[in-house]
């Protein structure tokens, strides 16, 4: 018998970013792997920044408050992929503390394959 599939991943999005800001969070994140996509109706961006544990995400809370970014526009992405009908999700402290700090929104995606 096979193990089921469960791969969780976690990020952290942020929709409608201003492309001029994008330069500014690479460089205040340097090191680690931003996505970007145009968004196709406002010409603005959705970026998504894996998280991982161990990293220190000082640098990310800081750029979301020096920039007022409203929190409405960012928080965690969860997202699950499986081969089960039903399955769970725990979300652990290192992306839990991120909310905690700044807060922001938490949104899942379930694609069962």
């Amino acid at each position: 018998m096979n193990k089921p599939l469960h791969e969780l991943e976690y990020s952290f999005r942020i929709t409608d970013f201003e492309p001029s800001l994008f330069q500014t969070l690479e460089k205040y994140l340097s090191g680690l792997s931003i996505e970007s996509r145009e968004h196709k109706d406002t010409k603005k961006l959705v970026v998504a920044i894996p998280l991982t544990e161990g990293y220190n995400y000082q640098t990310l809370i800081e750029f979301i408050k020096l920039n007022n970014i409203p929190w409405s526009q960012y928080g965690i992405w969860v997202s699950l992929v499986t081969d089960l009908d039903q399955d769970g999700v725990h979300v652990p402290e290192f992306v839990t503390n991120i909310i905690r700090e700044i807060g922001g929104n938490i949104d899942f995606s379930f694609t069962c394959v």
